[in-house]
């Protein structure tokens, strides 16, 4: 009867971006993790025809929660600032938006990390048995890049805030800390349809 299960597994709303970093000066601060990944969506059909009749569910699940990218590194005076860490996939989710970068120096700044992969699209036959997607690519999609470092600043700036959460843009960074302080984390972005 030709009976072929589909679990589409393709998930493409990335992790948030990484916060951005901290301000300028002598030493800037260090920019913070990117947020969580998505979770997964699933269309599957028991009959040859997806979609279409009775038998057809769609459901919607929970991936893993991606992982913070790293810090990046402080700049020294004149320098850049450090690059972020990527973010990391968890439990075959989505992975995390990748780290904001270190503030630089005068005139310097960081660059984010980039995100993990989230889980790749497969093809279930009726036997259980499961391949990768249909032209045999691993579709991999990964989490938006961490910000970069904040503007120079006369003093060293403190931390900056963290990225949103999953959706489907780069969730906001953390304000410009004042010299010494750490800027709160910045808001997710809207989660996106799957």
């Amino acid at each position: 009867n030709n009976k072929v299960f589909w679990w589409g597994c393709d998930d493409r709303r990335p992790g948030g971006g990484g916060g951005a970093g901290g301000g300028g000066g002598a030493g800037g601060g260090a920019g913070t993790g990117g947020g969580a990944g998505g979770g997964s969506f699933g269309l599957y059909s028991n009959n040859a025809v997806l979609l279409v009749g009775p038998d057809t569910e769609i459901e919607v699940g929970n991936g893993g929660k991606g992982g913070d990218g790293g810090k990046g590194a402080r700049g020294g005076d004149g320098q850049s600032g450090g690059k972020g860490g990527s973010g990391e996939s968890d439990e075959g989710g989505p992975g995390g938006g990748g780290g904001g970068g270190g503030g630089g120096g005068a005139g310097g700044a960081g660059a984010g990390g980039q995100g993990g992969p989230s889980v790749a699209v497969f093809f279930m036959t009726d036997n259980g048995t499961a391949a990768p997607t249909v032209d045999g690519s691993a579709q991999l999609s990964y989490g938006v890049a961490g910000g970069g470092g904040s503007r120079a600043g006369a003093v060293a700036g403190g931390d900056g805030g963290g990225g949103g959460a999953r959706g489907t843009t780069s969730g906001n960074g953390g304000d410009d800390a004042q010299p010494g302080a750490s800027a709160t984390s910045g808001a997710g972005s809207p989660e996106g349809l799957p």
